[in-house]
């Protein structure tokens, strides 16, 4: 699989350009899914017997950085460093001023394949609240259906909002495009809305949506079920 990137505008007046590109979330995998790559491939070595091998050596790597040592490997480099200043040649070391940093770095191997790696330009996706799935807690119907005044569920993610700001928080529109604010929360979670429906409502068809703004962002932003909801 490629690496995925995508352009954003450029903020950053150290660079030149009106766009900069941002790396997309890719796989990643742990030691256990390399292990498994490597067995796929042919390797007469066992999973445990890999798994074994990698724990005494990342134990000899421990010991051995623990110890101030430089380490150099065909896939990466370890350098120690010290942070801070000293007001003299006399000044000894403190954990108050000065702090000892770990330098990795991509060995010979790592380096050629840089070169090599594939990338894909994708269309841009803008971080904003994603709805994945509702549920009326009071019948435990997930199929769009709610009851007025009875609590209902939203999960997803990044679905907090801040409750102060009159431009937040989940709302209901139906066909006329009439919003209506939900005002009787009960959960405000990254993962999870629980909140109560208005006991007089239209008997209508709606869109639920949620508007939030999130971390490191300036302007709220806004996710939308991929369900109509119905009153019961």
């Amino acid at each position: 699989m490629p690496l995925r990137y995508s352009l954003v505008p450029n903020t950053l007046k150290t660079k030149s350009g009106k766009y900069i590109s941002s790396v997309n979330k890719n796989d990643s995998y742990t030691i256990e899914h390399v292990i498994e790559h490597m067995i796929r491939r042919g390797s007469t070595v066992t999973k445990a017997e890999a798994l074994a091998v990698m724990e005494e050596f990342s134990h000899a790597i421990e010991s051995l950085v623990s110890d101030g040592a430089h380490i150099k490997t065909e896939l990466f480099n370890i350098t120690p460093s010290i942070k801070g200043t000293f007001n003299d040649e006399h000044e000894s070391f403190t954990h108050k001023k000065h702090q000892v940093k770990l330098n990795l770095r991509p060995g010979k191997r790592l380096l050629q394949i840089e070169q090599q790696i594939k990338v894909k330009q994708v269309t841009h996706q803008q971080r904003s609240p994603q709805l994945i799935r509702f549920i009326d807690l009071h019948t435990k119907k997930t199929d769009g259906t709610f009851t007025p005044g009875q609590v209902a569920s939203i999960k997803g993610r990044l679905l907090k909002f801040d409750e102060t700001d009159p431009e937040q928080g989940i709302f209901l529109s139906n066909n006329d495009g009439h919003e209506l604010k939900i005002e009787h929360i009960v959960k405000n979670k990254p993962s999870e809305l629980l909140f109560i429906f208005p006991e007089k409502i239209n008997k209508s068809i709606y869109s639920i949506s949620v508007k939030a703004k999130l971390p490191r962002t300036q302007s709220v932003r806004q996710g939308t079920l991929n369900l109509q909801l119905t009153v019961l």
